[in-house]
């Protein structure tokens, strides 16, 4: 499935990754990802589900249809995936650790130093990473 995903955001990551003109910031780490506690999984992933939906997904707007019926695709999985988390996430059984959120509030900053449509492009062009950590870890 995320081989599936992989294949659909490669066309648009690769393409927003040449017009990166902030080649010296990175949104997300591929080594914080894999320093995330098994306890934290649940939590650390619902949270960056909503991050991409609500910051990234919905901002990023392409002269090209595919793409972007790509990224509805991305997005409504998303959605699916993060209707699956939230009975664990309301319960209260899905917390993240302080060194888990620190680490979210560090992919948020860094995607706030940049204007909303940089971000979301830059963002979108390293989805490559979650879904690794995604399919490593699931």
């Amino acid at each position: 499935m995320y081989f599936l995903w992989d294949l659909q955001i490669n066309s648009c990551g690769y393409h927003k990754q040449s017009e990166d003109k902030h080649m010296d910031l990175r949104i997300m780490e591929q080594f914080c990802l894999q320093e995330i506690p098994l306890s934290d999984r649940c939590c650390f992933l619902h949270r960056m589900l909503h991050f991409y939906m609500g910051k990234v997904l919905n901002r990023y707007i392409s002269q090209n249809l595919k793409h972007n019926k790509s990224i509805r695709d991305i997005g409504n999985s998303f959605y699916s995936l993060s209707e699956e988390l939230n009975p664990c996430h309301s319960r209260k059984m899905c917390s993240c650790q302080d060194q888990t959120s620190a680490k979210l509030e560090t992919i948020e900053d860094n995607f706030n130093k940049l204007d909303h449509t940089s971000a979301a492009g830059k963002a979108l062009g390293e989805l490559d990473i979650l879904l690794d950590w995604m399919e490593k870890q699931y």
